[in-house]
């Protein structure tokens, strides 16, 4: 007997690609933009608010926010990796206890709300 692929016989359920879950889902597939898991995640899971961090690169976005400044910077990731950019963050916090700190802000450069992994920036 086949089981259908959410099916976990009491285990957990088996993590789906991106792809495979939109051809589950009908209504998804149609969609002309399938969000990236990456840039929801903030968005589902739980956040622990970042306050103070010994990480030099956290203290200087703490910073900012409370200076309401840019930071000058060059991010090791996204579609221009080592690109300069300016970064407005709003906000810091990690998913789960111990894990790295993330930033969401508005880029200048993109003109774009991002969310960005600091153990990936570089200050400029």
């Amino acid at each position: 007997m086949s089981h259908p692929p959410w099916s976990d016989d009491g285990m957990f359920a088996k993590i789906l690609s991106r792809r495979r879950f939109a051809s589950m889902l009908p209504f998804l597939a149609a969609s002309p933009r399938v969000p990236r898991w990456e840039s929801v995640a903030h968005r589902i899971a739980p956040t622990l608010p970042v306050h103070q961090s010994q990480d030099p690169v956290a203290r200087v976005f703490l910073g900012s926010m409370m200076q309401k400044e840019p930071v000058p910077l060059f991010y090791q990731g996204g579609s221009t990796p080592g690109a300069f950019r300016r970064f407005r963050p709003v906000s810091l916090y990690r998913l789960f206890p111990g894990g790295p700190i993330y930033a969401h802000g508005f880029c200048l450069l993109r003109q774009e709300s991002r969310t960005l992994r600091l153990d990936r920036v570089r200050l400029g």
